[in-house]
């Protein structure tokens, strides 16, 4: 019999869609973030932890929101690529950072990325 040789793991088609779904990642972690952040960055349950005047009640809602974005965005793509999870989300956080340069949303651009990576480290047990 002869035997098949393995599937290379990195021929054009998957760099494509790998691009294509980080693409889409970064596209849903972007308005996932803009939602929480326009409804919920100026609530007053914030004065509760911070004080009402320092500037860590401007930085919290960027890196706490984009922290939860980015993890619950990484989670699901380690779920639905369970093997090529991380480089999905290596691909979509570099994709999130430039995105995030050219608009001027640099803070929430790099907690978003940081939490894509993170949600995505777990599924690196599954091999």
């Amino acid at each position: 019999m002869a035997t098949s040789k393995p599937r290379p793991d990195n021929d054009v088609g998957d760099w494509l869609v790998r691009i294509l779904c980080a693409a889409i990642a970064v596209w849903l972690a972007t308005n996932v973030y803009g939602l929480l952040f326009t409804d919920y960055a100026t609530a007053r349950f914030w004065e509760t932890w911070l004080s009402a005047g320092s500037q860590a009640i401007h930085w919290a809602p960027i890196a706490v929101f984009g922290l939860i974005t980015g993890i619950v965005i990484g989670v699901v793509i380690g779920l639905v690529f369970p093997r090529q999870a991380l480089k999905v989300a290596s691909v979509a956080a570099i994709l999130q950072f430039v995105a995030g340069v050219v608009s001027g949303g640099i803070a929430s651009s790099v907690a978003i990325a940081a939490g894509l990576v993170c949600g995505a480290l777990p599924s690196r047990g599954t091999r």
